[in-house]
């Protein structure tokens, strides 16, 4: 399974407008997870299996984009130190399922 990061980046995005095209742009790539944009920072936070330098040089097409950050992102640390599944209910939110105990197997998960 790839490995997710999280991508802090420096856009050069003014106003609502240029916010709601960056965040159109950068969502258009393959294994993004989650978009966060804080205007007043001018940061771009992106979560999910994507390359950085792909999605800067697609920003860069409009705005002055740079790199500030890539590491891994802290839903993999919490993923690697949680159980499969509760005792009766798990609410997994990965790509907008939810993983609930099967009654006869209290180990396994089925995604509704």
């Amino acid at each position: 399974m790839p490995e997710s990061k999280k991508v802090v980046l420096k856009v050069d995005a003014h106003g609502n407008r240029d916010r709601m095209k960056v965040l159109h742009a950068v969502s258009s790539f393959l294994g993004v997870e989650s978009l966060a944009m804080d205007m007043n920072a001018k940061k771009l936070t992106v979560i999910g299996d994507i390359d950085p330098v792909a999605v800067v040089k697609i920003l860069r097409k409009r705005w002055h984009t740079e790199i500030v950050t890539v590491g891994p992102s802290k839903e993999d640390d919490k993923k690697k130190n949680e159980p499969a599944c509760d005792v009766y209910h798990h609410a997994c939110m990965t790509h907008h399922s939810y993983l609930h105990n099967v009654e006869g197997n209290p180990n396994g998960c089925v995604i509704c």
